[in-house]
C-alpha cells in the first residue's frame, strides 16, 4: 500500500492513522512507526530515535525511558484481562469513553499523560465539540460528565500501576465539585398510585414485572432484569439475587403475596431460570424500564424518576416502619450505614415543624393561614410600643375606667323581653 510523501523523514499513513518514519542514522536505513498521530509528538520521537544511536555510538549505556505502553495499548489489555471480571456493558462503554474523549494522547506512552496533559483534555471536553455542520459554536457539556470520564482514565492508570506497567499514576486530578439537586422521591404512600399508573402505561408485561421486583425488594434494575426463579427460597421466606453488584450473597425477605403473585401473573411450572427472559433468551438491556419509570412518575406529579429511586423509596418504608439499620443494610447490600443513609429520604415536613418551634424562640412572626399565632411575641419592640401607646391616649378621648351602664330601653329589660 502506497504512502504520502515523505517530508524530513516523516510520512502520513492512512492505514494505522499515525506518522511513520524513513531515516538514514549512522549509514543504516531505519523505518517503522512512530504510533503519533500528531506530527509535533513524531518529530519528537525520531529526536530520540537518533538520541539513542548517538548514545550507542558513543558506548553509553541507553537512557532510561518510562514505559512505552500507550494509551489505546493500556485499553486493549485491559479489555482482554476484564472479560468475565466486569459486566459487558462496561467492557464496551470504558474503551469508547476513552479513545473518544482522548485522541490526541491515544497514541502516546500513558506515562506521558502528565497532570498538564490531563487539563488540556479536560479543557477540550468541557468546551465540547461540533455535532454537526453549520452549527455556530460547540455545545458545552456539563463538569458532572467530566467527573465521569476523570474516574474511567484513573481507574484504567491505576490498573496500569497493580500490573507493573507503570511506577505510578503520572498525573494528579481532583473532580470538579459541582452543585447538588434535589433527588426525585417516591414517598412510601405514593406507591399505589405510581404501580397503577405503570399498569396503565406499560404494554410489556417484562417491564411490569421488574419494577414491582425493585420496589418491593429493594433491587438495582439490573438484578430485577437479571432475577431467576431459583433464587426464591420459599423455606425461610427470602429472595437472594443471583448477580449482585459486588457478587456478595443477600438474602432478601419476601413480602407477603409477591411470589404468588409472580407464578400466577408469569405462569409459573416450577422451572428454573429467568423470569422475565428477553427474545433471545437473555436478560433485558440496561435502561429497560427508564422511560416507563419516568413516564409513570410524570402522571403522579414526580418529575425526574428514575429506577435506582425506587432503592430509596424502599429504604425509605423500611427506616419510617422502624426496620433496624442492620437489616437495611444487608437487604441492600452495603457494607457501610453512611451509603444506606443517602437512600434513606427524611421528610421535610419535620423539619418544617421543627422550624416552627424555632421560629417561636428565636421571636420570628409566624404566620397561618394568613393569622399569628397567639405565641408568637408583637413586632414592635418594647419601647416603641410605650411611645405608641402614649401617643394613642393624647389622640383618642379618655375612656373611663368604668363606664357608665346604659339606659334600659323599653322591651330591652330580660322581663320585657318578647320570645
Amino acid at each position: 500500500m502506497g504512502h504520502g510523501k515523505v517530508k524530513n523523514g516523516l510520512y502520513w499513513s492512512e492505514a494505522s492513522r499515525t506518522y511513520h518514519y524513513q531515516v538514514r542514522i549512522g549509514g543504516v536505513k531505519r523505518s517503522g512507526d512512530t504510533g503519533h498521530a500528531l506530527v509535533a509528538d513524531a518529530r519528537d520521537f525520531l529526536l530520540d530515535l537518533r538520541a539513542e544511536a548517538a548514545r550507542r555510538r558513543a558506548g553509553l549505556a541507553p537512557a532510561p525511558k518510562p514505559s512505552a505502553v500507550t494509551l489505546d495499548q493500556a485499553i486493549d489489555m485491559w479489555v482482554a484481562a476484564s472479560r468475565g471480571r466486569v459486566s459487558d456493558r462496561h467492557l464496551v462503554d470504558r474503551p469508547y469513553v476513552l479513545r473518544r474523549h482522548f485522541k490526541s494522547v491515544l497514541h502516546r506512552p500513558l506515562a506521558e499523560l502528565t497532570t498538564a496533559a490531563l487539563d488540556r483534555v479536560q479543557a477540550e471536553y468541557l468546551a465540547g465539540e461540533r455535532t454537526g455542520h453549520g452549527w455556530g459554536a460547540a455545545k458545552a457539556r456539563k463538569p458532572a460528565s467530566w467527573n465521569n470520564v476523570r474516574k474511567d482514565i484513573l481507574a484504567l492508570a491505576n490498573w496500569c500501576v497493580e500490573r507493573d506497567l507503570l511506577p505510578a499514576v503520572p498525573f494528579r486530578s481532583k473532580p470538579i465539585k459541582v452543585q447538588k439537586t434535589v433527588k426525585a422521591t417516591l414517598w412510601p404512600e405514593a406507591v399505589p398510585k405510581f404501580l397503577a399508573a405503570v399498569d396503565r402505561l406499560a404494554r410489556s408485561e417484562d417491564k411490569k414485572t421488574a419494577i414491582l421486583l425493585m420496589v418491593s425488594l429493594g433491587l438495582r434494575e439490573n438484578e430485577a432484569l437479571g432475577a431467576r426463579w431459583e433464587g426464591f427460597d420459599e423455606r425461610i421466606g427470602v429472595y437472594c439475587p443471583p448477580n449482585t453488584k459486588n457478587r456478595e450473597v443477600r438474602a432478601i425477605a419476601l413480602p407477603p403475596g409477591l411470589l404468588d403473585g409472580l407464578r400466577r401473573d408469569r405462569g409459573w411450572k416450577g422451572e428454573r431460570g429467568l423470569i422475565m427472559p428477553a427474545a433471545n433468551g437473555a436478560p433485558h438491556v440496561s435502561a429497560y424500564t427508564e422511560g416507563i419509570v419516568a413516564k409513570a412518575g410524570e402522571e403522579i406529579g414526580i418529575v425526574g424518576l428514575s429506577p435506582h429511586c425506587l432503592r430509596a423509596t424502599f429504604a425509605t418504608a423500611h427506616w419510617e416502619a422502624g426496620t433496624p439499620l442492620g437489616e437495611i443494610m444487608a437487604m441492600l447490600g452495603h457494607s457501610d450505614a453512611a451509603t444506606t443513609m443517602i437512600y434513606i429520604r427524611q421528610r421535610p415536613r419535620d423539619a418544617s415543624e421543627a422550624q416552627a418551634k424555632v421560629a417561636i424562640t428565636f421571636g420570628l412572626r409566624l404566620s397561618y393561614g394568613g393569622s399569628t399565632p397567639r405565641s408568637s411575641p408583637p413586632a414592635v419592640p418594647p419601647k416603641k410600643r410605650k411611645k405608641q401607646g402614649e401617643a394613642m391616649k393624647t389622640n383618642s378621648p379618655a375612656v373611663p375606667a368604668h363606664p357608665p351602664p346604659k339606659p334600659e330601653v323599653a322591651g330591652s329589660s330580660p322581663a320585657g323581653r318578647t320570645r
